[in-house]
């Protein structure tokens, strides 16, 4: 979770404790004991994030080189919007330091942010982009920085489909490995998306996730058009070889780019 989410809470937090403390004279005494060593264990924190002086790869990717990276995404991109996927973090300091728009787009195991709210995915539909992805990819381009490898690909005619939704009208809770199943799928909200497969092909991809862990994406794809997206469509899982409790998911990828998540996740058990 996000510090600034909770930071409200700390003006109640403080009414709370002062009316606690003003009535437990053992604790307000322990309370101004700690007030001194706490403030100093703040500052040197917050020293410790504005100044590089910690010798870890993964807390300078974290916490620094950010305005070095905008630069050299900035010189790269050359006026053309940013899109990475999966970074709400990134997207947000590239337009506060190259004043340049960005979009953090969701992918299948992304998270929604503000820019879905606030519908940049929209305002991007068929305009060229350059494309970040979420980790080395050794088959595009890249560049490096002092703290950070960047993959990044040219996007000419961007036509994401966050918004398009699958729905599962009933998957089976218990799964035999190694069988296959058809099922039903219905689509919603796809009447905005009429002219997009005059630029892109969409593909209905279906994965199986331990956690956060992808351990199968199935070997079935249904490329859509506009008939399945009104009518539905029927889909065959094909159950890996494992057993335990997993989700299952929908997504669909257009061309160039990573599938998005266009359903819930849904529980599953794989049995031998």
């Amino acid at each position: 979770m996000e510090i600034n989410w909770v930071l409200i809470s700390t003006i109640p937090l403080i009414i709370i404790g002062y009316d606690y403390l003003n009535v437990n004279v053992d604790s307000r005494r322990l309370h101004f004991k700690l007030v001194i060593p706490s403030i100093a264990l703040i500052m040197m924190a917050r020293l410790f994030l504005m100044i590089d002086i910690i010798p870890n790869n993964s807390f300078k990717k974290k916490f620094h080189g950010k305005k070095e990276l905008v630069i050299a995404i900035k010189n790269k991109a050359k006026g053309a919007p940013m899109v990475k996927v999966n970074s709400f973090q990134l997207a947000s300091i590239y337009q506060f330091y190259a004043g340049a728009k960005a979009l953090s787009y969701a992918s299948i195991t992304g998270r929604k942010s503000q820019y879905d709210l606030w519908n940049v995915e929209e305002s991007l539909r068929g305009k060229k982009v350059f494309y970040i992805f979420s980790y080395n990819n050794i088959w595009v381009d890249s560049f490096k920085t002092d703290d950070h490898n960047v993959s990044y690909q040219w996007v000419d005619n961007f036509q994401a489909v966050s918004d398009l939704k699958v729905l599962v009208d009933s998957v089976p809770n218990n799964l035999m490995a190694g069988k296959q199943y058809p099922i039903k799928l219905r689509f919603a909200y796809y009447q905005q998306y009429n002219e997009v497969f005059e630029h892109t092909s969409l593909k209905l991809r279906c994965y199986i996730y331990d956690g956060l862990t992808q351990i199968n994406e199935n070997p079935n794809t249904v490329y859509l058009n506009k008939q399945l997206l009104q009518q539905g469509a029927e889909y065959t899982i094909s159950v890996p070889d494992t057993s335990g409790q997993f989700k299952l998911c929908f997504g669909i990828e257009p061309d160039n780019i990573a599938a998005s998540r266009n359903s819930d996740f849904m529980d599953i058990t794989i049995n031998q």
